[in-house]
């Protein structure tokens, strides 16, 4: 490859190598937004309820999952089958039955149609 196409460098087993691609089929105006944007819930801190919200640039079947700071699961939330729209898709949830403390929420997206999956994660503070 000669260095005209080199378009970054990368690492691979700790050796770094060049690599090209042909961006002559690339987007650069798209304006649709990654695979999942996860938003921060809000309001956060909060006191009983709080609104998760999230974006996708492709359809997808979506859950929201939701963990304690060990790593225990403490629910899951199941979106069904979501389509690209210009606006958010909003889930609230009712933390009273839990204990004031750091969770971890959790969106997961499968790309409608293939095995492509994003998770993307985010705390929240809930306080009695």
């Amino acid at each position: 490859s000669s260095p005209d196409n080199l378009l970054g460098w990368g690492i691979i087993d700790i050796e770094a190598a060049y690599y090209s691609v042909d961006s002559s089929n690339l987007k650069h105006d798209d304006p649709s937004p990654e695979f999942l944007e996860l938003k921060q819930n809000y309001p956060n801190p909060f006191n009983s309820e709080t609104t998760i919200s999230y974006r996708l640039g492709k359809s997808a079947v979506v859950e929201i999952n939701i963990y304690d700071l060990r790593g225990r699961h403490i629910a899951t939330f199941p979106q069904g089958l979501k389509q690209v729209r210009a606006y958010d898709h909003e889930f609230t949830y009712d933390f009273s039955a839990y204990a004031s403390g750091v969770y971890i929420f959790q969106a997961k997206a499968r790309e409608y149609g293939t095995l492509n999956i994003s998770q993307k994660s985010k705390k929240l503070i809930f306080i009695k």
